[in-house]
């Protein structure tokens, strides 16, 4: 699993204002969520 960090002013711009975001102070390099990645092993 990896973090999925906010790396960019408009995610921030974005985030911080839609009416269903549940965080509204978001800032550079915050964890927004994570990302898993799989690879079948056959």
């Amino acid at each position: 699993m990896y973090p999925d960090l906010v790396v960019a002013q408009a995610c921030i711009g974005c985030h911080n204002s839609h009416p269903d975001s549940p965080k509204r102070d978001c800032k550079i390099n915050d964890v927004m969520g994570g990302l898993v990645i799989s690879i079948p092993v056959k």
